[in-house]
């Protein structure tokens, strides 16, 4: 039944980015978040009920703090822009609903996949540690949007993409790790699949200017089938962002942790 359900919501999205890349088919920011995040995760809630409930949670708490800081932080050097969003608000001024979107369905379909294929010991409630962590981020996107509003010339910080990443990123994923060697098997099966569903993401939104990457301050770039993304985006969402999701996950949610 697993191999099935992995078959499925490893095909679905492929056939997103054949039908963009070869039937010219055009869909905007919000429908490809649609198509090719929130669909597989659907089908992968209807077969988890029971673990819904708690993903779901966890996936609101993280991504809303992370969402605002990374917004903030990448405006500070005006790091990438969306052109076109289908809502007619944006946040702060310039950031659209589809980044916080984003945000919420990637956490969650990072979570809803480990649960069903990696994860074999569930755990319905969560850890009293959820409140330092909310604690901890709510107080960082609070003191950010305080700037914002104040002098927010203080967010122009050079190179932040690095920053944001080793912080939040890097620096709690090989902790975690380090003392709960157990998980990096699992967590290496989660972040092999979340590579190519965030590479098809990525290619899909370059080819059809969802966003815009806009800023000069990147260690490099990576390009692919002529499309451009900073070497941060590669490294931080790609290659280790699934990594950090589920170390979050397991070290703030995980009662058994000691």
């Amino acid at each position: 039944m697993k191999e099935r359900d992995l078959a499925i919501i490893f095909l679905w999205p492929l056939l997103i980015l054949i039908a963009v890349f070869f039937l010219d088919l055009k869909i905007s920011y919000f429908a490809s978040l649609l198509l090719i995040f929130g669909i597989p995760s659907f089908y992968l809630s209807i077969k988890n009920k029971g673990k819904v409930k708690k993903v779901a949670l966890f996936s609101i708490f993280v991504s809303i703090p992370i969402a605002i800081i990374v917004e903030l932080i990448a405006f500070g050097e005006k790091a990438w822009s969306v052109p076109e969003s289908i809502f007619p608000y944006r946040f702060f001024g310039f950031s659209p609903l589809e980044n916080y979107i984003w945000q919420f369905l990637t956490v969650y379909f990072i979570l809803i996949f480990y649960e069903h294929f990696c994860n074999m010991k569930f755990q319905p409630k969560i850890s009293s540690r959820i409140k330092v962590m909310n604690y901890v981020l709510y107080s960082i996107a609070l003191l950010a949007i305080l700037i914002f509003i104040i002098s927010p010339s203080l967010l122009n910080a050079n190179y932040s993409y690095i920053w944001f990443g080793v912080i939040f990123l890097i620096i709690p994923t090989v902790s975690f790790l380090v003392k709960y060697p157990s998980f990096f098997l699992p967590f290496i099966k989660v972040q092999v699949f979340f590579f190519y569903i965030h590479m098809i993401f990525e290619l899909v939104g370059l080819n059809l200017n969802h966003w815009v990457y806009t800023g000069s301050n990147f260690i490099g770039w990576f390009s692919l089938s002529g499309l451009r993304m900073p070497i941060e985006e590669l490294f931080f969402v790609m290659i280790i962002g699934a990594f950090a999701t589920c170390s979050y996950y397991e070290l703030f949610t995980n009662k058994s942790l000691k």
